[in-house]
């Protein structure tokens, strides 16, 4: 899906960047999610979007808000104080912020749909994610992929094998250009895996990666998989070219996610990044001992997109943030 965004008249601003119509439309799929999971008794809430704490993931940059702390680049956090609270299943649809460049795929503020299953598994979890998806779209074909055989047809690069060395040489043959020096080998198949592997994904079907390398774990389990290599619990789906949704295994360790939040901000200084707050009342609402559970965040501005047959997010939400 393509576009470009065309920076609109200044006396047309007060405009809307979507049509009512999109509007219109929009909200029937809304109401069309909240009923599928009160149909399966999954308890919609509603956390803050103003944290005292930001996000530690050096991949992603949080809005500082003066004086009051950090705006939520997802409510994960805060489900996960219910979830370790005793709420059960639970869903929320809610704007989320990330400091990003703008695009026709970006908006600095968006709607994200997140869900949570206790003792679920991650497939189980992939499969309620296609019933969903039924309920708005027309039924596709589903196709799994790990990370390590998306990687290898688009690069022929074998990721149990491959050294930083290679990875460096393939993207810059692929990419036909020179490519920042110094990069870590996590930053190469990051590089990769967004200008070669997302590309080369089939397009017709609800394509779900799984099975990350083990260093990109972020919030997610690690187990040794059927060919004895450490890798995340985590998928990501993608369909037309479009990243969709991220879901994991949850982590529930609670001294192993505050090292993750030790090692995050150890990489954030290394790249010129300032720290961030970690995120303590998490720590100890995983000390309480949180259940074991899968979850999943869904891009509901890109599902829209999908659904509506439109190239551009600002055709999808009220204001983008040129008008806010």
């Amino acid at each position: 899906m393509r576009g470009i965004n065309v920076m609109p008249n200044q006396s047309e601003l007060w405009r809307p960047s979507c049509s009512i119509e999109n509007l219109k439309k929009r909200a029937k799929i809304i109401q069309t999610i909240r009923r599928f999971f009160d149909d399966r008794d999954c308890l919609e809430v509603s956390t803050p979007l103003l944290s005292q704490f930001g996000n530690t993931d050096p991949n992603l940059d949080s809005f500082i808000v003066e004086q009051s702390g950090y705006l939520n680049t997802s409510p994960e956090f805060h489900m996960k104080r219910l979830l370790a609270a005793g709420s059960g299943a639970i869903y929320q649809i809610c704007s989320a912020f990330r400091f990003e460049e703008q695009g026709v795929r970006h908006n600095s503020e968006f709607t994200m749909l997140e869900w949570y299953r206790p003792l679920w598994t991650m497939d189980q979890l992939m499969q309620e994610m296609i019933e969903l998806l039924h309920q708005i779209f027309p039924k596709r074909d589903v196709q799994v992929l790990t990370y390590q055989q998306a990687l290898y047809n688009a690069t022929q690069l074998d990721l149990e094998q491959v050294t930083v060395a290679q990875i460096e040489q393939t993207a810059k043959a692929l990419l036909k250009s020179e490519i920042p020096e110094n990069l870590s080998k996590d930053e190469l198949l990051d590089l990769l895996f967004c200008t070669v592997v997302e590309p080369s994904l089939p397009k017709d079907v609800w394509c779900f990666v799984t099975q990350y390398p083990a260093s990109q774990a972020a919030l997610a389990k690690k187990i040794i998989n059927e060919n004895g290599v450490e890798v995340a619990m985590r998928f990501e789906l993608y369909s037309q070219g479009l990243e969709l949704a991220n879901g994991y295994w949850e982590l529930t360790d609670w001294q192993e996610q505050h090292q993750r939040f030790k090692a995050d901000n150890k990489q954030r200084i290394e790249q010129g990044k300032s720290e961030v707050k970690i995120d303590t009342l998490l720590v100890e609402a995983l000390k309480h001992k949180m259940p074991q559970c899968s979850g999943v965040a869904l891009g509901l501005d890109r599902i829209l997109m999908l659904a509506l047959d439109e190239n551009n997010i600002e055709k999808v939400i009220s204001f983008d943030t040129r008008r806010a």
